[in-house]
């Protein structure tokens, strides 16, 4: 496995740091914990050129990585404590029909 630790930037402002990652022949592209599996094209290019700006492969992959983030976190909230959202309506309901309400 080779790691290539990235300073990303935009203009000559840093950014953030991204690893570019090379696994038997697999190759990803991570921000802090979310990881995007890249191809071998996509892997050399953020390497050699790890600017955000239009039409770079930093740019399309930073894309990525927050539309991926913003999935999971859909997920996660969606999947509260392992519950389907029906799931949770039931819970809900149950506990609305348990208060007494002539208290």
């Amino acid at each position: 496995m080779k790691i290539t630790k990235l300073k990303v930037l935009c203009g000559n402002d840093f950014q953030y740091f991204s690893e570019a990652i090379e696994n038997n022949g697999r190759y990803y592209y991570r921000i802090n914990n979310v990881t995007l599996e890249i191809n071998e094209y996509e892997y050399n290019h953020v390497i050699s050129n790890p600017y955000l700006y239009y039409f770079s492969t930093a740019l399309k992959l930073h894309c990525s990585i927050e539309n991926k983030k913003k999935e999971l976190s859909k997920r996660i909230y969606l999947n509260l404590n392992g519950m389907t959202i029906e799931e949770m309506i039931k819970v809900a309901t149950e506990k609305f029909r348990e208060m007494d309400w002539l208290k």
